[in-house]
């Protein structure tokens, strides 16, 4: 039998070892993707604001509130249900916290809309505080989370309440994905975006560079293995459809979500049940504090990180009375 020439039995010698190479490289990146996904979703305990508002701070008596349990998966999460003092309200806002947040990240918006006659919902997400789940997964575990309560408050009490939507970042994602589904009659969304990987993407360009691109086809398939065919949804195209009132609010600086990203540079602007508010007035046009009155997002956008002293929570939460008014007569509008 003829033996190959040399050089192709080192050429295929040198072939194999390359294949090999890229195998152990495909192998160690998506190891390192997964647990570079676990630490960024591990779960938390308490929210991540250093500032954040919590229900210590609010006058029981005064804003009682019901603690419920539901089931998002295999997971049992805690909720909360605020009803107005006079206990007659017109619909049911639900809260979505985003990244890092939890029930009471959105509680100083609470207690305005419960003063204005609307009860309200919130809850922690998977893997967030007295909520169950061992991580938080991922940015569309929200969608998921939220779409679980939905479906548990239609078993309560409430259920003849019409549903009003009002979610951040994540929140806001996953509002917006919920877009279509039946008792929601309108939806807030606060510097949402509209691809979750892309954002993922985009800030780890901010701290890796061009090297992120390497890591984004490893990103894209752990997002798969965790979401499925629900993975890396788009939001526009999930709110192209919508039929009820939705009110995009978006920062002209918000440093979190790249404006390629944003829903509002991605809408064609062809459905005119979709109003885009875009906010520039000075610290209130950031990622989260489009709802805090300038003084309190000027204090923390002025914080100064080398000072150990820890902000004042009811300084840093006060409230934007003027945009939470526009908020709830665009809600009022959708009924």
């Amino acid at each position: 039998m003829e033996k190959k020439p040399t050089h192709w039995r080192l050429l295929t010698k040198i072939g194999v070892f390359f294949l090999g190479m890229v195998l152990v490289f495909c192998m160690l990146s998506m190891a390192a993707t997964a647990i570079v996904v676990d630490r960024l979703f591990a779960r938390i305990e308490t929210a991540s604001d250093p500032a954040a508002f919590s229900y210590a701070f609010v006058d029981a008596s005064r804003y009682p509130r019901t603690s419920l349990r539901f089931l998002s998966g295999d997971n049992e999460l805690q909720g909360y249900l605020y009803e107005p003092p006079d206990r007659s309200a017109d619909a049911l806002i639900v809260t979505i916290s985003g990244y890092g947040g939890n029930a009471d990240s959105h509680l100083p918006e609470t207690l305005y809309f419960l003063d204005h006659g609307f009860a309200v919902f919130c809850f922690d997400g998977t893997g967030v505080c007295k909520s169950e789940g061992n991580s938080r997964r991922g940015l569309e575990q929200s969608r998921f989370d939220t779409s679980a309560a939905l479906t548990y408050l239609q078993t309560t009490a409430w259920s003849s309440l019409p549903v009003l939507l009002y979610g951040h970042s994540a929140g806001g994602y996953a509002a917006l994905a919920l877009a279509k589904t039946d008792h929601v009659a309108a939806i807030v969304c606060i510097a949402g975006f509209d691809s979750p990987l892309a954002l993922m993407r985009d800030a780890a360009a901010d701290y890796v560079g061009p090297l992120s691109a390497i890591g984004y086809p490893f990103l894209r398939l752990q997002d798969r293995l965790l979401f499925g065919e629900e993975a890396d949804n788009s939001a526009v195209t999930m709110l192209e459809s919508a039929t009820v009132p939705v009110l995009i609010v978006e920062g002209t600086e918000d440093m979190a979500v790249k404006e390629d990203n944003r829903i509002g540079s991605r809408i064609d602007g062809t459905n005119d049940r979709i109003t885009l508010w875009t906010i520039d007035t000075p610290y209130r046009n950031g990622h989260a504090t489009a709802w805090l009155s300038e003084e309190a997002a000027a204090y923390r956008w002025q914080d100064d990180p080398t000072d150990e002293t820890p902000l004042d929570p009811l300084k840093a939460n006060e409230i934007d009375p003027d945009f939470l008014a526009r908020v709830a007569e665009f809600y009022r509008q959708a009924l």
